[in-house]
């Protein structure tokens, strides 16, 4: 029984593992042409919040804009 607990338990660790390289992937790599990306944040401590732009130096393209708040 403990076998087969411990056997489920490293099955969820490498799926998990595996997301969150794929998500580290997507997010830091262009998807045009697999560059990295270069992120850039801009912080407004006044409205506490912080803004994230990535670009793909390579094709010169804007991949994403987030905006955060800060806690």
């Amino acid at each position: 029984m403990d076998h087969l607990k411990a056997t489920k338990t490293a099955d969820v660790a490498n799926s998990l593992g595996t997301r969150q390289r794929r998500f580290m992937t997507e997010h830091s790599s262009c998807a045009m042409c697999d560059t990295k990306l270069e992120i850039r944040h801009e912080i407004n401590k006044n409205d506490l919040k912080i803004k994230e732009e990535a670009h793909c130096p390579s094709c010169g393209i804007r991949v994403r804009v987030a905006h955060h708040m800060m806690h």
